[in-house]
């Protein structure tokens, strides 16, 4: 993650430094990240859902742009996720317009959900060769 050119790593608790590792067959994208924790997520590219150890993932095309949604629970709320990728500069870099949503639960007046939204720039890192 480029830190000077993405949203979350000038958030109130910073998130430190982030890497993202694809992989990519014919059917499926493994997305890891790495931070703190590390998660690793694989993505059905036909757009039909997967469980990933509780969290259920879809994916599919929007033009040229990927987009991953996430569902999970967390402490008793649904927290939805959907990231959009773009690739840009030659492909050396992707652009991730992230939307995060979070069901509370609470009832009375006004919205039940909480949502925030960010861009966040990775830039490629060179690959080293396979033995």
């Amino acid at each position: 993650m480029d830190p000077a050119r993405s949203e979350s790593a000038h958030q109130d608790a910073p998130i430190g430094p982030v890497t993202l590792v694809i992989h990519q067959t014919s059917g499926t994208l493994m997305l890891e990240t790495q931070r703190s924790e590390t998660e690793v997520l694989t993505f059905q590219l036909d757009g039909t859902e997967a469980v990933n150890g509780g969290v259920t993932t879809k994916a599919h095309w929007n033009g040229t742009r990927l987009v991953l949604e996430t569902v999970r629970d967390i402490n008793g709320s649904t927290v939805t996720t959907m990231q959009i990728f773009q690739l840009v500069a030659n492909s050396k870099e992707i652009i991730i317009d992230k939307t995060l949503t979070v069901q509370h639960g609470y009832q009375g007046v006004g919205s039940n959900t909480v949502t925030g939204k960010g861009r966040d720039m990775f830039t490629r890192a060179p690959t080293s060769p396979r033995p």
